[in-house]
């Protein structure tokens, strides 16, 4: 069984290179908005900083995770 996509991207078009910069952006965003955000997670869960800080690093595992899985998947033989 063979799937395709309904408007596939050519790679240079401008939808794929908006695509890949969404993508790109998405961990920049989430790092630079979880900073900020550090005390005010202290304060509302009463917890220590090092606790709270584990929240970015526990993001960034995830994302590497992801890449791993989701590499393999789309370099998959269909």
């Amino acid at each position: 069984m063979t799937t395709s996509l309904r408007f596939p991207a050519r790679v240079g078009s401008p939808r794929w290179i908006g695509s890949l910069s969404a993508l790109t952006a998405t961990t920049a965003m989430s790092i630079d908005m979880s900073l900020p955000a550090q005390p005010t997670l202290m304060r509302e869960f009463s917890v220590p900083s090092d606790r709270t800080q584990l929240t970015l690093s526990l993001f960034l595992l995830g994302y590497a995770v992801g890449q791993l899985i989701m590499g393999y998947i789309s370099d998959a033989p269909t």
